[in-house]
């Protein structure tokens, strides 16, 4: 099953994401992944190229929604949680999702921001996955 290409408006500015719905006539988990540094900028399909993106487009279908924006060149994770978190509200808001199953996932730079959003939104995730990242220190 191929992803969908989608844009949210947010108040800073649009966040463009890649969306693919669950197989199941339940409400769904949901797995938010943030990328890393290399794959930031304003082609979504670099986000398709490995990894967690690149096995929900080439899989058949899944029985979680995947949603993963995509950071403008300069911009970080933290600089941008608002964003993910409004976006994240709309896809709960507009789709059937399970709430208490929603999952964030990160790469690198998307790491960081995992913890960031997840540790900045207490009780908005059930699990956190992190991969190859590291935490942003307190200033």
């Amino acid at each position: 099953m191929s992803v969908e290409k989608r844009s949210h408006d947010t108040s800073n500015s649009s966040l463009p994401y890649i969306f693919s719905p669950a197989n199941t006539n339940k409400p769904a988990p949901l797995v938010l992944f943030l990328h890393g540094a290399k794959d930031r900028g304003t082609d979504i399909n670099v986000l398709l190229k490995w990894g967690f993106p690149l096995f929900v487009d080439s899989s058949a279908s899944l029985p979680y929604v995947f949603v993963a924006p995509q950071l403008p060149e300069g911009q970080t994770w933290v600089d941008r949680a608002e964003d993910v978190i409004a976006l994240l509200d709309h896809i709960i808001a507009t789709h059937s999702i399970d709430p208490s199953r929603v999952i964030i996932s990160g790469f690198s730079l998307g790491t960081a921001g995992a913890w960031h959003i997840a540790a900045s939104y207490p009780g908005r995730f059930a699990g956190l996955v992190a991969i190859s990242g590291r935490v942003y220190p307190k200033h």
